[in-house]
């Protein structure tokens, strides 16, 4: 019998692809054009474009914790939600998010496709430097959904 590859292991080698993928790159509602590039850690947080606002928690701890830390928000667009186009998610995001935070807009549904993500609730995925996915959290913030968040930024994917 094969050995059954951990869940991460199919997650890292969608990561690797999409950061080598010149075809993953999003605007945001400013309409600048955004990137993953390796060379700094990051939390990449995606979750639908209607329950943003459940990041907050989220962005509070890892901010506290984590001086410095690059967090980027990736926003899917359900193509049946309305306002599922790029100019109607990016007016709506202008209006209710402060102007120092960009949001990615995914309206391809991108990252959600390639990481098999349920987006109605807060998908955290953890980046290493060099591209690499140590793995990720999904659900509503909690101090034990946080303590996981934790262990996959500080420890190494090696030394699991």
């Amino acid at each position: 019998m094969r050995p059954v590859p951990p869940k991460w292991l199919g997650l890292a080698l969608a990561a690797a692809q999409l950061l080598q993928s010149p075809s993953v790159t999003l605007r945001d509602q400013f309409g600048a054009e955004n990137r993953l590039e390796p060379g700094e850690p990051a939390v990449v947080i995606v979750v639908s474009a209607h329950k943003l606002r459940k990041l907050k928690k989220w962005e509070i701890a890892i901010r506290e914790r984590y001086e410095g830390m690059r967090i980027v928000r990736i926003a899917d667009v359900v193509p049946s939600d309305p306002p599922a186009t790029y100019e109607a998610v990016a007016e709506r995001l202008r209006t209710r998010v402060p102007d120092e935070i960009p949001v990615w807009i995914d309206t391809s549904r991108v990252w959600a496709s390639e990481f098999g993500l349920d987006t109605t609730l807060p998908n955290l995925l953890v980046l290493g430097a060099d591209g690499s996915l140590s793995g990720t959290v999904r659900g509503r913030f909690s101090p034990e959904s946080f303590a996981e968040l934790a262990r996959l930024i500080e420890e190494p994917v090696d030394s699991r």
